[in-house]
């Protein structure tokens, strides 16, 4: 760990993407469960660290149900992980949002409280993303409140994809070896998209020394 300053709790919300149609799992994946708790639970947890408040963004309200969060409606059907991200941003009490995909369970605290330490350091970035192997990691990321603009011009033009938006805003990319004193980018971005991804979290998190294959 670095010890620099990082932005204050109160200056920053999580913000818990839980939608997504969840076709290969075959039930909501943000249900699903690993060491003992939901994936939606999980992220809120982590995030819930770091932020002064967490919300859950997703169509479905039973993703938070039990849960003591606030949710917010995705809004727009079809809009995919970009729209859950407006509708985050337009939500968002703090002047910083902190994202995270429900179904990335491995990424790690401190690799979040790195971003918030960069974010912090004053050089007027939007947005800190991490990126490797070529591909930015769009939905476990820093966004400021203010990339709201970007994010629904982009929308307007019937664009999709969370990266998009990208070229408007100030975005500081956080690079792998960066990434790589936290964890292995492989377990970082480690994605749950099916029973099989299921099965291999749940060995990674009963036996924290398993490898998680390729």
């Amino acid at each position: 760990m670095t010890g620099a300053e990082r932005l204050p709790r109160e200056a920053v919300a999580g913000l818990v993407l839980a939608g997504g149609s969840s076709s290969r799992m075959g039930f909501n994946k943000a249900l699903a469960a690993a060491g003992g708790e939901t994936l939606v639970a999980r992220a809120a947890r982590l995030l819930g660290g770091l932020a002064g408040t967490v919300l859950i963004v997703s169509r479905d309200a039973s993703v938070a149900a039990g849960l003591p969060y606030r949710l917010v409606d995705s809004e727009v059907p079809g809009s995919g992980p970009l729209g859950a991200l407006a509708a985050g941003l337009r939500a968002c009490p703090a002047p910083w949002a902190l994202v995270l995909a429900c179904d990335l369970p491995l990424f790690p605290a401190g690799l979040a409280a790195r971003m918030l330490e960069l974010a912090a350091g004053g050089e007027g970035w939007q947005a800190v993303v991490p990126r490797w192997n070529g591909f930015w990691e769009p939905l476990a990321a820093l966004y400021a409140r203010s990339c709201l603009a970007a994010v629904e011009e982009t929308l307007a033009r019937g664009e999709r994809r969370v990266v998009s938006f990208y070229p408007r805003i100030r975005i500081l990319a956080l690079q792998e070896d960066e990434i790589r004193r936290f964890a292995p980018p492989r377990l970082a971005f480690f994605n749950v998209n099916s029973p099989e991804d299921l099965d291999r979290l749940r060995s990674l998190t009963a036996s924290p020394g398993t490898a998680l294959p390729d």
